[in-house]
């Protein structure tokens, strides 16, 4: 799957800024978000990932790398780090400020600079967005495969208000075809 056409057409600049940005923070932003202590004070709306380094490193490294190469065949996410590419993704973009307004916006951050550009942050963004539905999909599809037998007895359960398609012989006859 190749990146999104929207990453792609952010400046070269901007989305170099943005993967410097990554690069030269990524222990700091690891290991933010990673703690166990909850969520930041200033912001305790975010949900911190405790326990899953492993697929937050791998997340951080291919937002820089969709950063840097957009044309580039994207990396997915594992069925079971879905759930924390989508995690990551919101709580990143919830951390992210790259504006003095939205830097006096998070209590306790006044007088502090943006971590970005706003340019560069859109790209952070973007890509953010991209990543946190790619996560979001494959965390639901897995929810959907591991769960299907409980699923299908669910939508094929016969019930008198359910039109005849939608009941339990409604399913059985669509098995055969």
């Amino acid at each position: 799957m190749g990146a999104s056409p929207k990453t792609a057409g952010h400046s070269f600049g901007a989305r170099h800024e943005a993967a410097n940005k990554l690069i030269t923070n990524h222990e700091r932003v690891l290991r933010d978000l990673c703690r166990a202590d909850g969520p930041p004070a200033s912001q305790p709306e975010l949900v911190r990932l405790p326990g899953q380094e492993r697929d937050v490193n791998i997340f951080l490294r291919e937002a820089t790398r969709r950063l840097q190469h957009p044309a580039q065949r994207t990396r997915q996410p594992t069925a079971a780090a879905g759930v924390t590419w989508a995690g990551a993704a919101a709580y990143l973009a919830g951390r992210l400020q790259v504006s003095e307004e939205e830097v006096r916006h998070v209590p306790g951050h006044e007088g502090r600079k943006a971590d970005m550009s706003p340019a560069a942050g859109a790209a952070m963004r973007d890509v953010l967005a991209e990543m946190g539905r790619e996560g979001a999909q494959h965390e639901a599809a897995n929810k959907l495969i591991t769960n299907h037998e409980r699923v299908l007895r669910d939508l094929c359960r016969a019930t008198a208000h359910l039109p005849r398609s939608l009941s339990w012989r409604g399913c059985l006859g669509r098995r055969g075809r």
